[in-house]
């Protein structure tokens, strides 16, 4: 399959001169140099994907503190599919999937969760261990 992309001029650069970058250094080492910006796309991609899908839930952790998103439960006491809570709170629903399985919203997203949710009380919506 053949999909193509648009990138702005900065991207294609900063990419390209990696891939200048890292050919130099493989021939450096006497070692085959022919990266391709398309190469260094198809494993960003890819590493990016390995990433997302391999990667527990997102927590905050600092020491032995760590915090954990209750949202989803919030939203299912309530009987609020996941469809429905994106759309009281005026999110995507790519990015109340994330949500609801267990990552922790940016501090925007976070704010209209709250809001959608009447102000409740912040430990209703994340537990600190």
């Amino acid at each position: 399959m053949k999909v193509e992309i648009e990138l702005k001029e900065e991207t294609i650069r900063r990419i390209q001169d990696y891939v200048d970058y890292y050919n130099t250094k493989k021939r450096l080492n006497n070692k085959p140099a022919n990266t391709t910006v398309e190469d260094i796309i198809k494993a960003s991609i890819a590493i990016y994907l390995d990433w997302r899908i391999n990667e527990p839930p997102q927590v905050i952790k600092q020491g032995n503190f760590k915090v954990n998103s209750k949202i989803r439960e919030v939203f299912e006491q309530r009987d609020k599919t996941q469809s429905e809570s994106a759309q009281l709170c005026n999110i995507s629903k790519s990015t109340m999937n994330s949500i609801w399985n267990g990552n922790l919203p940016n501090l925007e997203n976070f704010i209209k969760i709250w809001l959608a949710l009447g102000k409740p009380d912040i430990e209703q919506l994340i537990k600190y261990e």
